[in-house]
């Protein structure tokens, strides 16, 4: 999140609102798996893999430069 926030260099509105998302899909994850399972630790490689891609594709499109 924090090297996104860097590449993307988004506004302070921009920027609050991808901090609530971000914040908001953790403890949505965090609350349907309390303890990490097999499914829980898949979910959560997903989302760091799509979280991931996302910030590469930010960055490379050159938004908030």
């Amino acid at each position: 999140m924090i090297e996104m926030m860097g590449a993307v260099r988004p506004s302070e509105t921009e920027r609050q609102a991808l901090i609530k998302h971000f914040n908001d899909a953790y403890y949505r994850y965090r609350n349907a798996y309390p303890n990490c399972t097999p499914t829980a630790a898949t979910q959560c490689d997903k989302l760091m893999q799509n979280g991931h891609r996302l910030a590469e594709e930010l960055a490379a499109s050159g938004l908030g430069r």
